[in-house]
């Protein structure tokens, strides 16, 4: 299936064209200011490097968080409008997903990746995923669901799953600093496992790694295709803080505040 994937989820835009598990163009461009003007000539451009129309598109993926609420927003609504434009299936797939998807396991073993998105003050968007040989034709499995989490919890939780699943090899990639590098390597040294950490490449969501998973996800209706936030917007926040009233969504979708 000839998969248009897109993700504005964070500073990278990234857009690919996939024709099933492949991935036939891809462009990366990090400015995260200015997503919504270079995303359509990005589109057009990576079209063209695939000797492609619009047209010929079957399906559009879209990153559908965790990340950068206005990115989140760009990406959706474009894949919407071109979705209805188009009539064709629509996949909303985890950031985090992708960011896992991106580690590919250096041996026969299955290894743990944990995705990381920064959330600010120690706090990240996390999820984690096992990935093996037979990955290729299935995705990334998820081991923790995408949460937003403390990293001393979250490293916790890893603990727990390395005892759970007996991995020895364990992959943080995404958005943290050498700090929280220090912090991952303290907190696991007593762990008998092999911690590796994603390159500057391997740390960018890749529209390509977006159209592999969505070979293997639910499409949705234009309707059905929502942003996951994993906590509230600070709008949010504010209106119920001044009104006492809850917003008009599913408190459920959200994680408890840390």
């Amino acid at each position: 299936m000839k998969t248009l994937s897109i993700s504005t989820a964070t500073e990278n835009l990234s857009v690919a064209v996939n024709n099933g598990i492949e991935t036939l163009a891809e462009r990366n461009i990090v400015d995260q200011r200015n997503h919504s003007v270079n995303i359509i000539p990005t589109i057009e451009a990576v079209l063209a490097q695939s000797n492609l129309k619009l047209t010929e598109i079957e399906q559009i993926a879209v990153a559908a968080g965790p990340g950068s609420y206005t990115g989140l927003r760009i990406g959706i609504t474009t894949a919407k409008v071109m979705g209805e434009r188009l009539g064709v299936k629509l996949v909303g797939v985890s950031t985090l997903a992708a960011l896992a998807a991106n580690m590919t396991p250096a041996g026969t073993k299955a290894e743990l990746t944990v995705a990381l998105l920064d959330a600010r003050n120690d706090n990240f968007f996390a999820g984690a995923y096992r990935l093996d040989s037979a990955s290729k034709s299935s995705g990334p499995a998820v081991v923790l669901s995408d949460a937003h989490v403390a990293l001393e919890h979250l490293l916790e939780l890893v603990q727990e799953m390395l005892r759970q699943y007996n991995f020895t090899r364990v992959n943080f990639v995404g958005d943290f600093t050498p700090e929280h590098a220090a912090k991952i390597k303290d907190q696991l040294l007593s762990t008998d496992v092999e911690l590796h950490f994603g390159t500057d490449q391997e740390n960018l969501v890749h529209a390509g790694q977006i159209g592999w998973i969505a070979e293997f996800s639910t499409p949705v209706s234009p309707a059905e295709l929502l942003p996951r936030y994993l906590r509230k917007t600070q709008a949010e926040v504010e209106w119920e803080n001044r009104t006492g009233a809850k917003s008009l969504k599913d408190d459920s979708k959200y994680v408890e505040e840390v």
